[in-house]
């Protein structure tokens, strides 16, 4: 895989004067040389800058640049390629695949699954695979190698999730050359820049129907994206079925996932690879529990008013419907993490709407904080987090929190494993500012998921060009002495949206979001992006020349708040009208067919529209 060895000896340079020269141990050097685990991409330039080479040297087969990555049809872009020679390999129609691995089973699936589109069939088989999937040594998770020649195609991995990426990106370099499919015989050696790299949806605010929601997921898996958050509870109610909380939800306002279509979404989810952490909100957002459940309320002791926002943070009854609450969570999605949010204690900028904690004037609450000698609510919601930290660690399950109710100024004594989910420093009169910094969580010994709310809500907040640059390390900045404690992102698509414009900006916008997760280094939207994310957004059955982002004026299509936009039409000129027309034309087709990505087809040809109606207004 790399030749870092190789370069060494020749340099006459020992492990030792190696490690010493970048900082590091001869352990993780020899690592490195035996393809057990692989430098960041900030340290593989280090070592280019020792060598005096290029990156493209440290790889077997050093002929990759910069320029192919961006010019092959993959995103999220891979870390490094070459090209093998100038043929390509013929795809069969019926395509061997040989799996040396139980591992390779989800790819496998995957890869049978995606050519399925295309028109060409599978089967597995003991030897002569014209697909070979084989598992190696490496410690970097997720990571693979391919490699395409004109005899075959080899598929090496390291884990399920490094098969599932390998077809991924397999397939988005697969070509439609009137109608027989080829691919390009080249090298591939890539590994994700993040651990957790997800997306958020909130069917707390309005379920999303499933067959739509099926096609995020499945946009997800062709992103790279390991994690889906499911923000199951809010002012509303539960978003599924739940023998705990019957009667609950306000089915007419959100609607409900029943049984058997939660069932259905989590088993959707493991096909792809993709891993459901529920999210269940404490102590706020509570609105819906009270009018069943008045005893999970605060006490108070002079009768002052009592806020409907947040539950009781000592009460033990509170305690015992959450541990059912939250055991009949981790049977439905069968999660290894549960995130009980914990955000926006309070918000006294809206004082009319009485969102706020009643806890320092609580029976309950004011006698444990006296047996305690707790300060202030955030040390009772430090206690309250421990309480459910222990019930989750009976079911084998690690829980994640947000960052603007963990008074990090004071050292709070909270369990370490807990991973902090970072999203903002708090607005005024709605949470702890000082010091809230993701530095230092990181400092405190967290693992911390970036979410931040300026880069990863897919809302309004960001463009493009702010997005190209995002790294979960970037913003906020963490020195490069903690980076390894942020752990990944995600983000989020809040159902509270003033205008639901998800169902455009997602088809692309989760690709997008999934590069900047999977590679560190700034995304180019050039032409060949743009040609890629069409190929990503509608398949292969576009032709290879068709850049629908071109005719809608941009890559990532806005997220507005004020008004409804489709497209860019103040970046076109009004000849642009007759490559607009060319775009609907051929999305009408795959419409016509009724193709997969049908649906995509239907909501871009409205974008087009709108985009083509408004062109010259602003020339």
């Amino acid at each position: 895989m790399n030749k870092i060895k190789e370069i060494r000896e020749n340099e006459g340079m020992t492990q030792d004067e190696f490690a010493a020269s970048l900082k590091v141990d001869r352990s993780t050097v020899s690592k490195w040389e035996n393809n057990l685990s692989l430098p960041r991409r900030a340290m593989l330039e280090k070592i280019a800058a020792i060598f005096k080479c290029q990156l493209d040297d440290l790889f077997t087969g050093g002929a990759a640049n910069e320029k192919l990555v961006r010019e092959i049809k993959v995103v999220p872009r891979p870390h490094f390629v070459s090209v093998q020679t100038e043929s390509s390999y013929l795809l069969p129609k019926k395509v061997k695949l040989e799996l040396k691995t139980p591992l390779a089973e989800m790819g496998a699936d995957i890869l049978s699954e995606l050519l399925w589109e295309i028109g060409i069939k599978t089967e597995k088989v003991a030897s002569g695979g014209d697909v070979i999937f084989e598992k190696i040594s490496c410690n970097t998770a997720e990571y693979y190698r391919l490699k395409i020649t004109d005899k075959g195609i080899s598929v090496r991995f390291c884990d399920a999730l490094g098969a599932r990426n390998a077809v991924m990106t397999l397939f988005s370099i697969i070509e439609n050359e009137n109608g027989a499919y080829t691919v390009p015989t080249i090298k591939i050696n890539d590994w994700p820049d993040n651990k957790i790299r997800g997306m958020l949806f909130d069917p707390a605010r309005g379920c999303i129907p499933v067959p739509k929601l099926k096609s995020y997921i499945k946009q997800m898996a062709k992103a790279r994206m390991n994690t889906l958050v499911f923000h199951c509870c809010d002012t509303y109610g539960l978003c599924y079925e739940s023998d705990i909380e019957r009667d609950l939800t306000d089915v007419k306002k959100i609607g409900r996932y029943t049984k058997s279509e939660m069932k259905d979404i989590v088993n959707y989810c493991r096909f792809w690879g993709i891993e459901i952490i529920p999210e269940i909100d404490y102590p706020a957002h509570a609105n819906y529990i009270f009018d069943k459940n008045p005893d999970l309320r605060c006490e108070s002791l002079d009768g002052s008013v009592q806020s409907n926002w947040a539950l009781c943070a000592t009460n033990e009854k509170v305690f015992e419907y959450l541990e059912e609450v939250y055991k009949e969570a981790v049977e439905i999605f069968g999660c290894r993490y549960l995130s009980i949010c914990g955000d926006e204690l309070e918000m006294l900028d809206l004082d009319s709407f009485d969102l706020w904690t009643n806890w320092e004037s609580c029976k309950h609450c004011r006698e444990v904080m006296d047996k305690y000698g707790y300060k202030d609510q955030y040390d009772l919601y430090c206690h309250a987090v421990r309480r459910i930290h222990g019930i989750l660690a009976k079911f084998g399950v690690r829980m994640l929190i947000t960052n603007d109710s963990v008074n990090i100024a004071e050292n709070p004594d909270l369990p370490k494993d807990i991973i902090i989910i970072w999203w903002r420093v708090a607005m005024p009169k709605r949470g702890l500012t000082r010091m809230q910094d993701m530095e230092n969580f990181c400092k405190a010994g967290y693992d911390v998921i970036n979410i931040n709310y300026e880069d990863a809500y897919i809302y309004f907040y960001t463009d493009e060009n702010r997005l190209s640059d995002w790294t979960t390390t970037n913003r906020p900045f963490v020195s490069e002495e903690y980076r390894h404690k942020v752990i990944g992102g995600y983000f989020s698509a809040w159902g509270d949206a003033p205008i639901n414009h998800y169902p455009w900006t997602l088809p692309g916008g989760i690709i997008m979001y999934g590069e900047r997760l999977w590679n560190n280094e700034p995304s180019v939207y050039d032409k060949a992006y743009r040609l890629a994310l069409t190929q990503a957004v509608f398949g292969k059955d576009v032709p290879a020349d068709l850049d629908v982002f071109t005719a809608l004026g941009g890559t990532l299509l806005p997220l507005t708040i004020a008004e409804l936009r489709r497209g860019y039409p103040e970046n076109l000129k009004k000849e642009d009208a007759a490559y607009i027309d060319v775009c609907a034309e051929r999305l009408g087709k795959l419409v016509k067919r009724q193709s997969p990505y049908a649906e995509y087809a239907k909501e871009f040809i409205e974008c087009l529209k709108w985009t083509k109606e408004r062109l010259g207004e602003n020339n």
